[in-house]
């Protein structure tokens, strides 16, 4: 499989929670890490020692190019990164949601995108055979090279433009990102009346498994869905104190029944 990927060895730039479970998890796949790139010694140092790479601070100081570099850094950091290789002859791919792959096309070479539709923790164990893969390349036989290659993760491998893919990711942030924040606020409000956050959580597994069985829409309950008007205010009353989340509960309410009617047409 690794041969027929035409990669078999591999850099990684960053050494944040994409770039630990990418290393980590392409190693046991039995692709070889040449390097761990980081601006902190100590970072690099850590994840290289997990999958016997060379710890560098620099990759301007790399000699002996691998098939490829992930790079795994900050939306704003790609386009430094690729600047640095320009005209090196080496084959760049990002892991990014959002950026598009214009920031790498302006190199000569093939470049891609290599996007794991999955929120990561450094050191939480993952089964990477359910984690989607959007891939994206500037030439065709580089995506079938990045398609060999993620599919020694995962057999749910796509191929999806930038602008597709943006909209995955906000759509990701949504689902994700946000809902973890208004998870976040409910405990606030329970240790704000002393009680402890784990009295939600059989609650928010209910949710979680619900929503691998129903469609979310269908799934909804709640005040809100029902149109309890008394209910909604005696709630936003209780919220004065919270302004900044008294706006919020308002607004989600008001989606919430948009949502309904909307499905209900």
């Amino acid at each position: 499989m690794i041969q027929e990927a035409n990669v078999s060895t591999i850099s990684v730039i960053g050494t944040g929670n994409v770039g630990w479970h990418l290393a980590t998890a392409l190693y046991r796949a039995g692709i070889t890490i040449c390097h761990v790139v980081s601006r902190k010694p100590e970072h690099a140092r850590e994840l290289a020692s997990l999958v016997d790479a060379i710890p560098i601070s620099d990759p301007g100081t790399i000699e002996d190019h691998p098939d490829l570099y992930l790079v795994c850094v900050s939306d704003d950091a790609i386009s430094a990164i690729a600047d640095k290789f320009k005209g090196t002859g080496a084959r760049l791919v990002h892991t990014s949601g959002s950026t598009g792959i214009n920031v790498l096309s302006k190199l000569s070479i093939p470049a891609g995108v290599l996007y794991p539709l999955q929120t990561f923790t450094k050191g939480n164990e993952m089964d990477y055979s359910k984690v989607p893969f959007l891939l994206e390349a500037t030439d065709p036989d580089f995506l079938k090279t990045l398609g060999s290659l993620a599919k020694l993760l995962s057999d749910k491998v796509f191929e999806i433009d930038s602008e597709a893919r943006r909209m995955i990711h906000i759509a990701a942030i949504f689902a994700c990102n946000f809902s973890n924040h208004l998870v976040s606020i409910a405990a606030d409000m329970m240790r704000e009346i002393d009680f402890d956050y784990e009295l939600l959580v059989p609650l928010i597994n209910e949710t979680t498994e619900k929503l691998q069985k129903m469609d979310p829409v269908t799934a909804q309950t709640g005040p809100a869905v029902r149109n309890d008007t008394d209910i909604i205010n005696s709630h936003l009353e209780a919220l004065k104190h919270r302004p900044r989340d008294e706006e919020l509960y308002k607004l989600l309410s008001e989606n919430i029944l948009r949502y309904r009617n909307k499905h209900n047409e």
